[in-house]
């Protein structure tokens, strides 16, 4: 795997506290006088990743409330942002007509604050290239690439670059797993291009489930052996210390008679 030179705007490592979040609550009244109040996240601009979360949630907030007006949409994703975030909505925001459209282009504008023309690249080489980490699970890894190819979807570039489609996630999974266990997959007869992911995961789970066993099973029997070569030192001592001491007292007794 080739390494990627450029650092991702989203690294597979950076998650986001979704606990810890504070959120605001939109609303929105139908035709027919009904209020509804959705809860999204707010974000502050610390994190591209948190910038994107919210806009995400915002969206998904407004189709579920039919919120379509341009002037509502503006105003309500306004309340959506705080510290340095908001102050770039502000200026981008400065639009004299706020319609649906103008509204597209302002976000858009707005995650250009955030990354570059080359980040939606750059982000899709970076999940095609990295190692699973030695400590994460499995399943946590496919889903934290999942997540970045989405995300990555969501990155303005002027390309129109296409994400990565299911088939080549499963193959980014199948070569970010250690040597051996794609060792073993193939001595075992299997095809990828048969096999589903959710299959695919579950077997490199499995070879984890060795490995981590076999490990520990060496750490273990490491550690009896240095025991028992600790144990031993003073015991060999003793012993020649006594065979010594025997050799000086029969040694003595011959010469006494």
């Amino acid at each position: 795997m080739h390494s990627v030179i450029r650092k991702p705007v989203i690294e597979l490592e950076s998650q986001l506290d979704f606990k810890e979040l504070v959120k605001v609550k939109i609303q929105h009244t139908d035709e027919n006088g009904i209020t509804r109040k959705l809860e999204v996240p707010i974000s502050d601009g610390s994190s591209f990743k948190g910038v994107l979360y919210t806009i995400c949630e915002f969206n998904a907030a407004c189709i579920t409330l039919n919120l379509t007006n341009g002037k509502a949409l503006f105003n309500n994703f306004r309340l959506c942002l705080a510290g340095n975030a908001k102050e770039e909505w502000e200026i981008i925001s400065n639009v004299a007509d706020k319609t649906k459209a103008a509204f597209t282009k302002s976000i858009r504008d707005f995650k250009c604050v955030y990354t570059t023309n080359e980040s939606k690249a750059n982000l899709l080489e970076y999940i095609q290239s990295i190692p699973k980490p030695k400590d994460m699970d499995v399943h946590t890894f496919v889903r934290r690439l999942q997540s970045l190819n989405r995300y990555a979807s969501e990155i303005p570039d002027d390309e129109s670059l296409p994400v990565l489609t299911d088939a080549q996630i499963k193959i980014v999974t199948f070569r970010a797993m250690p040597s051996k266990w794609q060792e073993a997959f193939i001595q075992g007869n299997k095809q990828l291009k048969d096999c589903l992911l959710k299959d695919l995961i579950e077997y490199m789970e499995n070879q984890k489930t060795f490995s981590d066993a076999n490990h520990e099973r060496q750490n273990r029997k490491h550690g009896w052996d240095d025991q028992d070569q600790h144990n031993s030192g003073p015991k060999q001592d003793n012993r020649n210390k006594r065979r010594h001491q025997n050799k000086r007292f029969c040694g003595g007794r011959h010469n006494y008679n």
